[in-house]
């Protein structure tokens, strides 16, 4: 039995043994121990959905077979709030003779505070808390504008990314060495979390880098062409294991290089991977993100409809258009959306329902096995124009046009909304009443072209007397 220093590393979204800064690190420093607390009603607060809660609790169930073979025993503690883990995590550096506290940073705003307050609590106890930025690239704060503030604007943001990140920065960190063994024993992990597809998302890191090298070896030269196409499957469906951290970002970029190695900087799934880094610098340097309110201060003065029973339509699919309808089925049904129509069904919802943002993005949240916080609120606030780098309040989507273009054949609108499969190509965007009625499907529940008209005059008003 080792007699060495104890060191302490605290999992949370970083669930793997690769590219791992904080756990590779804490290896180099001595003998390891893990710990997770299972917050769950800290998490329900966070609207995080019951799938992405049964993801975690079951990929931390292979997570911990993995830990094992390296010797790293894996203790669970179960709290109701992120305010107990300060405490929790006291009494334990205590009862183990823990040295040091290694942890990977999480950016909002909670997330923040408990971690600060944390590495105060162990100061006192003289344990030293080292932090890492696992979860991004470049650190928040490091990619600056020429007046040294956080860019706005998401292209210049993603040039001064493109020209910090150099081969160093991008190499994943290796996983740690096995160590002696340890007279600490794992915890079972307990049930948690709800259901869902465990056809659709498996857990185990085999079948994760192998979705990983398949996707950028046989579809990621594609991608930029067929990614806007929900019928396709064109995306790297990578996303819930990049937010519970079961893969790493470093991993992907990695792999990335390795298939293309000169064109990787310019490949488009990487200007998507910088875009959730982007939200992530944005979340980490704003506190306004995380407290409801919007990235544009004068937007939070906009008067939003409150109409339960419209938002109660778009939730359940049967808003009478059928490409909304599909995607927010596919929502409800697998715990993933093509982000394609993410855009659609949230400008529908706040630009033509005129529906509080807000409320879309904690019914994402509630449903999604990506839910993740930066970037699902970026993309609420991008489509309801008052966040960073947002569309302009006069582009408002037209879901026939955008249904016609990026669903064709209406394959996935036939996929989702089944009772429609029997009308052609052509006709199934935009089903005549006669067809509705017959069909058991709901007629449109507005007007596109009048309520349009009301969002463009509403926005317009609203800003000159903002100015």
């Amino acid at each position: 039995m080792s007699h060495s220093p104890l060191h302490l590393i605290w999992f949370r979204n970083d669930l793997r043994l690769n590219d791992n800064p904080a756990l590779f690190n804490a290896a180099k420093a001595g003998s390891v121990v893990g710990v997770f607390f299972i917050c769950e009603k800290q998490w329900q607060e966070h609207n995080d959905s019951p799938a992405k809660l049964g993801l975690i609790a079951d990929r931390l169930r292979e997570f911990s077979k993995e830990l094992k073979q390296k010797n790293i025993p894996l203790k669970i503690i179960a709290v109701d709030y992120f305010t107990e883990i300060p405490g929790k995590l006291t009494q334990f550096c205590k009862k183990h003779a823990i040295h040091d506290l290694w942890f990977n940073n999480e950016y909002p705003l909670n997330e923040k505070k408990r971690d600060d307050q944390t590495e105060q609590e162990l100061k006192k106890i003289s344990v030293t808390s080292h932090r890492f930025n696992g979860d991004v690239i470049l650190p928040p704060g490091s990619v600056l504008n020429n007046s040294g503030s956080m860019f706005q604007v998401f292209t210049p943001f993603s040039n001064a990314w493109r020209l910090r990140a150099n081969p160093e920065i991008l190499t994943a960190f290796k996983p740690p060495r096995k160590q002696s063994e340890l007279a600490i024993e794992s915890d079972e992990i307990p049930q948690f979390g709800g259901e869902y597809r465990t056809d659709l998302w498996q857990v185990t890191t085999k079948s994760i880098h192998s979705r990983l090298h398949k996707f950028v070896e046989r579809s990621e030269q594609s991608y930029k062409e067929l990614r806007d196409f929900p019928a396709i499957n064109a995306t790297s469906t990578l996303s819930p294991y990049l937010t519970i951290g079961a893969v790493g970002i470093r991993e992907c970029i990695q792999v990335l290089i390795e298939t293309n190695s000169d064109e990787a900087f310019h490949r488009q799934w990487l200007t998507e991977l910088i875009w959730r880094e982007f939200y992530r610098h944005l979340i980490a340097t704003n506190p306004r993100l995380s407290q409801g309110l919007c990235f544009k201060p004068v937007a939070d003065n906009l008067q939003w409809q409150v109409n339960q029973s419209n938002f109660q339509r778009w939730c359940d699919g049967k808003t009478g258009f059928p490409i909304v309808d599909a995607g927010m089925r596919q929502l409800k049904q697998t715990g993933w959306m093509h982000n394609r129509v993410r855009m659609i069904t949230a400008a529908f919802l706040t630009k033509l329902l005129r529906i509080d943002w807000r409320l879309g993005e904690a019914h994402f949240m509630q449903h999604l096995m990506d839910g993740d916080f930066a970037s699902n609120n970026g993309g609420w606030q991008w489509s309801a124009s008052v966040g960073a780098d947002s569309v302009p309040y006069f582009r408002i989507f037209n879901p026939y046009r955008q249904a016609e273009k990026f669903d064709p054949q209406g394959n996935y609108v036939r996929k989702f909304v089944p009772e429609l499969s029997s009308i052609n190509d052509k006709k199934i965007h935009q089903p005549s009443t006669l067809s509705c009625e017959t069909l058991g499907y709901p007629n449109p529940m507005i007007d596109y072209a009048s309520e349009r008209k009301k969002t463009l005059e509403i926005w317009s008003e609203f800003l000159n007397t903002a100015r």
